[in-house]
This record gives structure tokens, C-alpha cells and sequence, in this order.
């Protein structure tokens, strides 16, 4: 792989910061706001801080994965245990895909194409992205790029024209929920932000330009997109205080509701909106692409147009089955239950870091 086809530090950033960012529009905000109130922002801090941990397991998992994704070490190195690892993997992947496609598709129908059928919305959405986890890392970490690029215009315009809508009332008391929810809701946080982050240990770290600034792009990304969730729960507890806007299910979109810019622009909130789907794009096509990865390894697919045939049909039967679950199915809340069910891929992390740790221990690995 020449340096043209290498992966820059600041593409991996910007994949980062999507990938934490784009589990809080589909319902991480909401969720945050609903059991933290006021104290949401707090909670987002200290689990920010806490999700430091799961991180560093991701880091130094990443260690092994100088000239193999982690699916290889595992599979090479651990065997029967590494099958089991990879499994995990794959079923925390598919299930996060599973929950944030059907939010994305379900906001794209309830706020902006009400009359448009969700198979429709589904489809087109993730045959366009189909192409980009068809074609790999490269292409998805560029587009992400530019997207991410445009996103970052958009959002200082946002915040520039929302500044003055805050009011500062709306967050006292500070504290209004019990110390026990303002850990829970803590808890919660690295769930949305790290977990999903597994996705890029699919990349090989030769696959990136500058291997020694790996683990400083990570973690800046991780930064970033911090502080990102903390200035939009900021504004929409400010703008409309944490019990009004515990009631919303999109609460970003709503804020942007309230952008009075241009008045010849109208619903500028549907422009704004474009951000939702920027850190989208990101998290979905890496979680895909992870998922892709463990299907061609394990059928042992060869051949390209077979590979680029079984990611279309992984990118389409994700969000397909998810409307058909959503929609019969959505008084069971399976949303509600997401932390739990996602810690699938912590537990895979935990054992992934333990058994790595011994044998580099045992002198049987070298990072």
C-alpha cells in the first residue's frame, strides 16, 4: 500500500468523533436527558471520563493490529477462544447497526419524508452507503472527511445563531435528580460513545500514514466529539429546559427549530439537520464494514464482485429487518434496553484484553 492509498490522522479523527457522535441524535441525547435532567451535562463529563477506560482497551487491543485486522489475531493466535471473540463482536456490531438504522430512518420519516414508505428510505440510504463499505477503509475515512468537514461549517453557524436563545434559568436547580442517577446516567454514556468504537479495529495500523500518531488521533477524536455532545446538550437544556426537552425524541432537530437566520430561508431546521446524517454516515459505514469483515472471513470469500454482493445484501437486510422489528414490535422498547444489550461488545473487549495481555506476557505476541 503506497502513501496515496494510506489513511491520514486526520481522516481517523474525524471517523472517530462520528463514530461517538452519531448514537446521541438516534437516542443517546434523549436518553441522557431524561434520566439526568439538569445534571445531564455532569454525567456526560464524568462518563466521558469513564469511558476513558473501554478506550485504552480498544488502544492497546489496537497494539496487536500492526499488519492484521483484529478478526485475524484473534482467529490466529487464540483459536476456538478467538471465534468466540469474534462472534461477540459481530453480534454487539450488528445490534448497535440494527438500533441506530431504524432511528435514522424512522427521523427521515416522522420529520422530513412523512409521506414516503420506510422500505423506500431504507434502501436508498443504505444502497448509497453500500458503495462506500463495498470499496473499504479508504473511501469510507474520505468521504467521512468531507463530510465532517462540512458538518464542522454548519455547526458554527448553528451555534452562532442559537447562542442568544439560552437561557440561563433553565439550568437551576443544577443538580435535580438523585446522586444515583447522576452515576447511572453516567454509566450510560460510554455505551453510546465507546462501544461502537470496536468498529475500528478492522483498520490495520499499516494501513495508517503515521502509525505514531494512532492512539493521539483516537483519543482526539474522542475529545472532540465530548465536547460536541456537551455544547448541544447545553443548548437544548438551555433553550428548553431539561423537562420539556426530556419529552422529545430527536431534541437536536428541535433546537433547530429555533435558528432564526435568513428570512428567506425556510424550515432551516431540515438544512440543519444534515449534521444528523454527516456523523451518521461515519458510525454506520464503519460498523458495516466491521461487519462486512467478519462475514468475508468468515465464508472465506474471495472473490470481489461475491464480496461486494454480500456487503449490498448486509447493508440492506440491517435496516430491512430493523423497520420490520420497529414497527411490530416497538412497545417491547428495545431501545430502552440498548446499554445493556451492547455491553455485549464490553465483555468482548474485557476478554480480548485479558487473553492479549497474557500471551504478550508469555512472550507469545509482540505489538
Amino acid at each position: 500500500m503506497n502513501n496515496k492509498e494510506k489513511i491520514g490522522t486526520t481522516e481517523l479523527t474525524f471517523l472517530v468523533m462520528s463514530i461517538c457522535l452519531a448514537l446521541f441524535p438516534a437516542f443517546g441525547t434523549a436518553t441522557v436527558i431524561n434520566y439526568g435532567k439538569n445534571t445531564a451535562i455532569i454525567s456526560v463529563i464524568i462518563g466521558s471520563i469513564i469511558g476513558l477506560i473501554p478506550l485504552f482497551m480498544i488502544l492497546y487491543i489496537a497494539k496487536f493490529t500492526t499488519d492484521k485486522n483484529i478478526l485475524e489475531v484473534n482467529d490466529e493466535k487464540f483459536k476456538i477462544f478467538g471465534k468466540f471473540m469474534n462472534i461477540l463482536y459481530f453480534i454487539g456490531i450488528v445490534f448497535i447497526g440494527f438500533c441506530i438504522s431504524w432511528q435514522v430512518i424512522n427521523f427521515t420519516i416522522s420529520h422530513l419524508l412523512t409521506r414516503t414508505s420506510y422500505y423506500v428510505v431504507g434502501i436508498i440510504l443504505f444502497s448509497v452507503m453500500s458503495y462506500a463499505i463495498a470499496k473499504g477503509n479508504e473511501v469510507i475515512l474520505r468521504s467521512n472527511l468531507i463530510l465532517t468537514m462540512l458538518g464542522s461549517i454548519l455547526f458554527i453557524f448553528i451555534v452562532i445563531f442559537l447562542v442568544l436563545k439560552v437561557k440561563i434559568d433553565n439550568f437551576l436547580p443544577i443538580i435535580n435528580v438523585k446522586k444515583a442517577s447522576i452515576i447511572s446516567t453516567a454509566l450510560i454514556v460510554p455505551t453510546f460513545m465507546v462501544y461502537p468504537l470496536v468498529s475500528i479495529l478492522c483498520i490495520k495500523k499499516d494501513e495508517v500514514n503515521d502509525k505514531s500518531k494512532y492512539n493521539k488521533s483516537i483519543i482526539k477524536g474522542y475529545i472532540l466529539a465530548g465536547i460536541t455532545i456537551i455544547i448541544f446538550i447545553i443548548f437544548i437544556i438551555g433553550i428548553y429546559g431539561s423537562n420539556m426537552a426530556s419529552l422529545f425524541t430527536f431534541p437536536e432537530y428541535y433546537i433547530f427549530k429555533k435558528i432564526k437566520a435568513f428570512e428567506f430561508i425556510s424550515r432551516i431546521e431540515n438544512i440543519a439537520a444534515a449534521l444528523i446524517y454527516i456523523s451518521f454516515f461515519g458510525n454506520m459505514a464503519s460498523l458495516m464494514n466491521f461487519a462486512k469483515t467478519c462475514v468475508k472471513k468468515a465464508l472465506n470469500l474471495k472473490n470481489v464482485r461475491v464480496i461486494n454482493l454480500a456487503t449490498y445484501i448486509l447493508s440492506i437486510i440491517v435496516p430491512i429487518l430493523s423497520i420490520i422489528f420497529f414497527k411490530k414490535y416497538q412497545h417491547l422498547q428495545i431501545l430502552k434496553y440498548y446499554p445493556i444489550i451492547s455491553s455485549i461488545l464490553l465483555i468482548a473487549l474485557i476478554i480480548n484484553f485479558i487473553l492479549l495481555f497474557i500471551a504478550k506476557k508469555k512472550n507469545n505476541l509482540y505489538p
